[in-house]
């Protein structure tokens, strides 16, 4: 005990050594997005669904070559153990292209229900008579031994999910509202009044609408608040990712970066990795943005088997979707021909260049009488990626729409937003935009439908 302790104090300078030497490094941002994505997860509730037909598990696939995982990219595995520090609550995925400088991340749902690689259940079984074959993944480091926690958990998620675990980094539940504190809060958007009281969780959340700097109690209550989302738990989750955003663009200002060594600190109290090589990352940092950063959930669904409730895997989306985090995406080139031929004059006519609607500041009206149609067409945009902060939602005053209306600031914006709706009617009208509003919509009856 006394040479693990050891160990892991010699661990811990060396990380200290490395963000003092470099003011911040890769292992940091993952870190910090670790512990503030643990955090978030923690108290998600399961999915309560009736039962059905007994799924399949996801299995070790034996018959398949792994595909070598050359650079430019590293991964990690990602978790955040209970406060006991056995059960796993969140397991992610990271892979960072060192060409690119993008950061993307999967999420694997802690009820996943695996079977365990027969050499791993051997192994277990020989230290715990009562190992099922079948578990959640959340269960590995419960049967593993102590020591080899970390280790386990890795080699099982490598032959599941047919992947080459480079590093892990595991971290525990302490600590999130420090941190936040530590930056001195988090801007954020509340889109609407959040009031909820649970004394039994001594839980008690009371935000109010608009711009804010969220300390770290304020940002505790608004990552736990899950009622009144007009789409239910979907509509918490993509707060949290909205949040993480906002924490990671505060976490990156030059102001934060000096005061990076309490920050790490924090960080590393809570945390066990095999990753020491954040000096080898520094030459990335100064093109690492949070725009970089991608992060998807495990393609499956929640099911009944028997009395309990498990995620079930899509195993073939599952495998495409981590394979093509190592697939190198090419730069695009553009075609020097920018006209297209009008079938009616058979005259050129230019194209406009498509401008991404998701750097811009969109404002949101509401026509209808639906109440909190702008704020859920809000969470829509927000899924699919667009920034919450850079969107503002009202009502419109003047009459009802039937066909909503997009108003741009200029030719070529909003082409990328139209699927989004109905028939809408896109103009150019920078006279008819506040200041500071490069995109209004006014949503119509016919999109409420």
């Amino acid at each position: 005990m006394a040479q693990k302790k050891k160990d892991n104090s010699s661990l811990l300078v060396k990380f200290l050594k490395s963000f003092i030497i470099s003011a911040v490094s890769l292992s940091f941002i993952v870190g910090v997005i670790t512990l503030a994505y643990v955090y978030l997860n923690k108290d998600t509730p399961q999915v309560e669904i009736q039962p059905d037909d007994t799924p399949s598990v996801i299995t070790p696939d034996n018959d398949e070559e792994l595909q070598p995982v050359e650079n430019p990219f590293t991964t990690f595995l990602i978790y955040g153990v209970d406060q006991e520090g056995i059960r796993t609550d969140v397991i992610m995925l990271a892979v960072f292209n060192a060409k690119t400088s993008a950061l993307k991340m999967i999420s694997v749902p802690r009820d996943t229900r695996i079977q365990l690689p027969d050499d791993t259940y051997a192994e277990l079984k020989a230290r715990r008579s009562d190992v099922p074959k079948t578990m959640k993944i959340n269960e590995i480091p419960s049967y593993s031994y102590p020591d080899k926690r970390n280790e386990t958990s890795v080699k099982v998620f490598e032959q599941i999910f047919n992947v080459d675990v480079d590093y892990y980094v595991n971290m525990d539940l302490k600590g999130f509202r420090n941190i936040v504190d530590l930056i001195e809060g988090v801007d954020m958007y509340i889109p609407d009044d959040f009031d909820y009281k649970d004394p039994v969780q001594n839980l008690y959340i009371n935000l109010k609408k608009g711009q804010q700097n969220l300390n770290g109690d304020k940002a505790e209550q608004l990552i736990r608040y899950r009622k009144g989302y007009s789409d239910g738990d979907l509509g918490r989750i993509d707060m949290q990712h909205e949040f993480m955003k906002a924490f990671m663009s505060k976490l990156l200002t030059d102001k934060n970066q000096l005061n990076i060594l309490d920050i790490a600190t924090n960080v590393l109290l809570h945390v066990e990795t095999n990753f020491t090589k954040g000096l080898d990352y520094i030459q990335y940092l100064d093109t690492f943005s949070v725009d970089d950063i991608q992060m998807e959930r495990l393609p499956g669904e929640s099911k009944w088997v028997g009395k309990i409730s498990y995620y079930i895997a899509d195993k073939e989306k599952s495998a495409e979707l981590m394979q093509s985090f190592y697939v190198e995406e090419q730069p695009v080139v553009e075609s020097n021909d920018t006209q297209e031929t009008s079938n009616d004059d058979k005259k050129p006519v230019e194209k406009p260049i498509e401008i991404d609607s998701k750097t811009l500041n969109i404002e949101i009206l509401n026509s209808t009488k639906i109440t909190g149609f702008a704020a859920k067409t809000k969470d829509k945009l927000v899924r699919n990626g667009f920034d919450g902060n850079k969107i503002t939602v009202d009502n419109y005053k003047e009459e009802v729409l039937k066909k909503t209306k997009i108003m741009v600031e200029q030719e070529g914006a909003g082409l990328d937003i139209l699927n989004y709706f109905k028939e809408p009617e896109l103009m150019v009208s920078p006279e008819q935009l506040p200041e500071q509003v490069h995109i209004r919509i006014i949503l119509g009856s016919d999109d409420g439908e």
